[in-house]
């Protein structure tokens, strides 16, 4: 079982957490759609900033359901992270290969 209960919308705490983190995925899907669009960087940017915030909400969710993150998890997290910034990783190898003197 995944989860103990539904969250009620009288507990808006918990209910907002089980919403906003069931939503992280769909934004981070079209984050990724964005960000290959050279026209809609600043939009991807955006969604980028979006999902990173989103992240903390599945926090809450474990807390209320006393449920332990395993692996899973946080590969999940650490996947989405190095899709998102791919292009800033890219950037900074580039950068620090054209700065080394050789």
């Amino acid at each position: 079982m995944l989860a103990r209960h539904l969250p009620s919308p009288t507990n808006p705490f918990e209910y907002l957490a089980v919403l906003v983190s069931g939503w992280i995925n769909p934004v981070f899907l079209i984050a990724t759609v964005l960000a290959l669009s050279p026209r809609r960087q600043g939009l991807a940017r955006a969604f980028r900033t979006i999902v990173v915030v989103m992240i903390p909400f599945c926090w809450i969710v474990f807390y209320c359901d006393s449920v332990h993150p395993r692996e899973g998890y946080f590969l999940w997290t650490a996947g989405m992270l190095v899709v998102l910034f791919a292009d800033r990783l890219a950037d900074d190898a580039e950068a620090s290969t054209r700065t080394t003197p050789g």
